[in-house]
């Protein structure tokens, strides 16, 4: 397709309001230019993007792509790349090649493919990075059409095109009869990082599954610079979500920088969200147990959480249309010297007290309670800004204690809740959020008093069908720590159910009835 007036005579078969489908790169001005005609020889040096539409008969099929014409072997002609920038280089030979046996002046080691396999909010794929990590080449964010995260990466295939990154004094590239290499990619191993690193994965979580939407990484190592320079890895802007690293007014896939002191803060820059939930998942390889901690911050939702520096931290949160929440800066990485906290709040939960709806009670559990000043409990109407509706002073300074405390004003809509833990120091930590939802007087099945004391849980049927109903209490692991079936008579009764072996903590009550009716209850069990 083309949009200009005489796509017909320039051989495009269709008129297409985005231009033509088949673009080249403008490396002076970094964007993409549609070609001029179908009769345009194909044969450069370079590459090009392609959008396969299919076969225009409104609905998917697969299609063919073939090539035909002269193959190339021997010793290719220099390609030249100005200094300071990016250009697309066409694998010419009907082979893979080794991407290390290239000829290569004056060029970063690194190439960018487009993958259309990637995740992204449009569905149309995005870049992969191909790092050199010394012996190996290995690919970032990695998944889609490559294997996981660092998986090896040593060939171009045949037909493939890729960027490449001149550095300042220009460089060159150039192929040649030994590049070839004999089959194609088919096997992945994964390539374990020999410095210190974080890497920040972006997922989008759906209802079932989560997808690898982007990445970016940093290196550590006293050997780098403070500056920007040829070690860092330029980001190439997908046209859906886009992670990197932000150094001054650099975006970077890869920040290679001196190994990070108290203070230090990581800028992940975020872009091309939508409203839909989303997951961080932050990899750290090769920490020293030198007393150092990192922290992820949400500047929007006002939380520090804790990364473990010895494997994985997963981060889950939504995203909405406000202008705070899709920030680009939204989040970043901010590393502190380790300190013993004064207070581990173990578990929090909130619910409506049954005969007061205007009423919540929160209660939480905290550990290695000392030198706590007090507790804060803060209140939400919408899970974003809180405020302070009363506070609880501490009672189990050096031990284990569960605290609660009323709402008296609570809405009839949802209310949220957490805790603010104040140490005479000074350090503020927070709980994590909980919710109690809307006001609902015709719950089908309601459990009172909750939390449950004595181990005797009265569960309320209320205008229910008839029949046997399956009960399971379900803990925070989603193990089944108790389950019974109640034969229920009337349409509105009670059953006091004996949960004597069920341990103190949250739970949620599942309950399965006929006709495949189903309902879940937050439950606490004292």
């Amino acid at each position: 397709g083309d949009n200009r007036s005489n796509w017909a005579a320039n051989g495009f078969d269709i008129y297409a309001p985005g231009g033509p489908t088949v673009k080249q790169y403008n490396s002076a001005t970094g964007g993409w230019v549609g070609i001029n005609s179908t009769a345009d020889p194909i044969k450069n040096a370079g590459g090009y993007m392609t959008f396969i539409r299919s076969d225009r008969s409104g609905t998917l099929s697969s299609t063919t792509l073939r090539s035909a014409g002269e193959l190339y072997a021997g010793t290719q002609p220099v390609i030249n790349i100005p200094a300071n920038q990016f250009k697309v280089i066409g694998n010419p030979f009907a082979a893979p090649v080794s991407i290390a046996s290239i000829k290569k002046q004056g060029l970063q080691d690194v190439i960018y493919v487009w993958d259309p396999k990637l995740g992204g909010g449009y569905g149309l794929g995005a870049f992969q990075t191909i790092i050199n990590m010394g012996d190996e080449y290995v690919v970032f964010p990695g998944g889609g059409s490559y294997g996981p995260q660092l998986s090896a990466v040593n060939t171009i295939e045949s037909g493939q095109a890729f960027f490449v990154k001149a550095l300042g004094t220009g460089g060159s590239i150039q192929f040649e009869e030994a590049n070839k290499q004999i089959g194609s990619r088919m096997v992945f191993k994964t390539i374990s990082s020999l410095t210190t690193t974080l890497r920040a994965t972006l997922y989008s979580v759906a209802t079932d599954t989560t997808t690898l939407l982007d990445a970016a990484m940093i290196n550590f190592d006293n050997a780098f610079s403070n500056n920007v320079d040829e070690n860092d890895l330029t980001k190439f802007t997908n046209g859906s979500e886009n992670v990197s690293i932000k150094r001054g007014s650099s975006l970077l896939v890869a920040d290679r920088r001196p190994m990070p002191a108290a203070q230090d803060t990581v800028v992940l820059n975020v872009t091309g969200v939508r409203v839909q939930r989303y997951k961080w998942v932050i990899n750290a390889d090769h920490f020293a147990s030198n007393g150092q901690a990192a922290f992820l911050r949400d500047a929007y939702a006002n939380t520090l959480t804790a990364l473990n520096l010895a494997g994985t931290t997963e981060y889950e949160f939504s995203m909405v249309n406000i202008p705070a929440a899709y920030a680009a800066n939204r989040f970043s990485i901010v590393f502190e010297r380790a300190v013993v906290l004064p207070v581990n709040i173990s578990s929090v939960a909130a619910v409506r007290n049954r005969q007061v709806s205007s009423q919540a009670n929160i209660y939480w559990k905290v550990e290695n309670e000392t030198g706590i000043a007090g507790y804060e409990i803060e209140h939400s109407a919408e899970g974003r800004n809180f405020k302070t509706i009363t506070t609880t002073q501490p009672t189990a300074q050096g031990s284990q204690h569960q605290y609660e405390a009323s709402h008296n004003n609570a809405l009839a809509a949802d209310n949220f809740y957490r805790v603010k833990a104040i140490s005479f120091s000074g350090l503020i930590q927070y709980s994590a959020v909980v919710k109690v939802a809307a006001t609902n007087s015709n719950a089908a099945i309601e459990v009172y008093p909750n939390p449950v004391a004595g181990k005797q849980m009265n569960v309320q049927y209320n205008a229910v069908a008839a029949g046997k109903y399956q009960l399971q209490l379900i803990n925070a692991a989603g193990q089944v720590e108790f389950a019974t079936t109640e034969n229920i008579s009337s349409a509105s009764m009670v059953r006091t159910v004996n949960i004597s072996g069920v341990a103190a903590g949250n739970y949620t009550l599942r309950v399965h009835g006929p006709a495949e009716a189903s309902y879940t209850i937050p439950v606490i069990v004292l």
